[in-house]
């Protein structure tokens, strides 16, 4: 059954029962290609559809998916019971949308052959090997397409394509003294083949992981590189989440238009970057993407709702409302975009008579993310002496809170962003930061 017809079966079936009824139909392809030990380890094509279909009735939420489309009367009998024991529904189907303009699609991402990602695979680790003929590279290319379709029975009827591409590199290094990690990598709706700017970040962390420094438990200052300060800011994107606000989970709650962070700070979420892997017109409920400021000068400005919890909590909904076909819409982040400052990394560095740079870290932060807690191992580091970077530090972790740091901590915030994924962010330049030696 083709979408057309398989949402205008459901949306029938569905309406005729319920009071509302909305169908998210999903699918995609996407082609892994895989490296690892040097050599290509797979290459596979992974196709999905399924649908998705909330109900409203008699007040109350139902929802079911599913990926056989040979039974979809039992999806409408299951949306339909469970509305039985769910939520009150606290909105309304959006009746209309007008989808904002933002570029998700390249066709040469969905033309890339197999052969082709495979041998872009294979150029980064030579790439890497032709410095380092020692290590042990893993590589990983990937091309998928998407496609999304929401309709409901108030008349409202979208749909929306995007490709993702993604290629990353990594080297493992085994000697007497231990391991060494280190990789990069990019995502984007767009093609991505020059491989450089990647292999280049590697084999430049394998330089500098040539000398080895030693540092003993104590207080540093500190610049976080942008792979690091994404692992920290996962507490941050928390923090905003409206439905962690509205469960009282949140340490952000009920700060609204509050000072909580340093006043250089400025964060937002984007999903009309052209071309920026979590961009896109509308989101998974209909609504139309936006720019939503989180953070003005280190204000609390707003959180992230999608129709539900915006309508529990008596807010207005922020286009937020994320899912996949399996589970119902909840709040979640696009783009998060951190406004640069104005200090270059170089000027950061000189300025460190004894301090560390974190350049990334193992894992995610444990502890109490949610309150912004982090105790996590450096997975590469450097110690910095009089302005240089010194050598290498290991068996090292760093811990401290993030809102602590980003509120009273801040010496500097870098002023060249990188795009991590859906994530751009500058480097930033803390005055202190606890390093325990193990």
């Amino acid at each position: 059954m083709n979408p057309d017809g398989l949402i205008d079966t459901v949306l029938s079936k569905a309406g005729a029962a319920a009071d509302a009824a909305e169908v998210f139909y999903e699918s995609s392809e996407s082609r892994p290609v895989e490296f690892e030990n040097n050599k290509l380890k797979y290459v596979s094509t992974k196709s999905e559809r399924g649908v998705g279909l909330r109900v409203i009735k008699d007040g109350r939420i139902g929802f079911s998916s599913t990926s056989d489309f040979a039974r979809l009367d039992e999806l409408v009998e299951n949306a339909l019971e469970s509305a039985k024991f769910g939520q009150q529904a606290k909105f309304e189907l959006p009746a209309s949308c007008e989808p904002a303009e933002v570029e998700t699609y390249d066709e040469n991402v969905a033309a890339f052959t197999t052969r082709q990602m495979t041998e872009l695979g294979s150029e980064m680790i030579h790439q890497v090997l032709a410095r380092y003929p020692e290590v042990q590279c893993s590589a990983d290319v990937s091309a998928s397409v998407g496609d999304e379709r929401i309709a409901n029975t108030n008349g409202l009827d979208l749909g929306h394509r995007s490709t993702t591409f993604t290629i990353s590199v990594t080297a493992l290094e085994v000697n007497d003294d231990g391991l060494l990690w280190v990789g990069d990598g990019r995502t984007s709706s767009l093609l991505l083949q020059d491989t450089t700017k990647i292999t280049n970040k590697v084999t430049a962390d394998l330089d500098l992981a040539r000398k080895e420094a030693v540092v003993s438990t104590g207080v540093y200052p500190a610049i976080f590189t942008p792979d690091a300060m994404a692992t920290l800011f996962i507490s941050l994107s928390e923090g905003v989440n409206g439905k962690l606000v509205q469960k009282g989970a949140s340490p952000l709650a009920g700060k609204l238009g509050e000072q909580i962070l340093d006043q250089r700070l400025s964060v937002f979420d984007d999903a009309l970057i052209d071309y920026a892997a979590s961009s896109a017109p509308h989101d998974t409920e209909g609504l139309r993407s936006a720019r939503t400021a989180l953070i003005e000068k280190g204000v609390l400005k707003n959180y992230l709702f999608d129709l539900q919890t915006a309508g529990t909590m008596d807010a207005e909904p922020t286009g937020n409302g994320l899912r996949h076909y399996e589970a119902q819409p909840t709040p979640g982040d696009n783009n998060t975009i951190i406004r640069p400052g104005e200090t270059p990394f170089e000027e950061m560095l000189s300025g460190t008579r004894r301090g560390l740079l974190v350049s990334s870290m193992l894992g995610g932060a444990t502890g109490n993310t949610l309150a912004g807690d982090f105790s996590v191992n450096l997975e590469l580091g450097f110690l910095i002496e009089n302005g240089a970077l010194a050598g290498r530090v290991k068996n090292c972790m760093v811990f401290g809170n993030i809102y602590d740091l980003l509120r009273d901590g801040i010496i500097a915030i870098g002023d060249t962003p990188e795009m991590k994924g859906s994530l751009s962010m500058p480097h930033f330049w803390f005055k202190g930061i606890s390093a325990g030696a193990q």
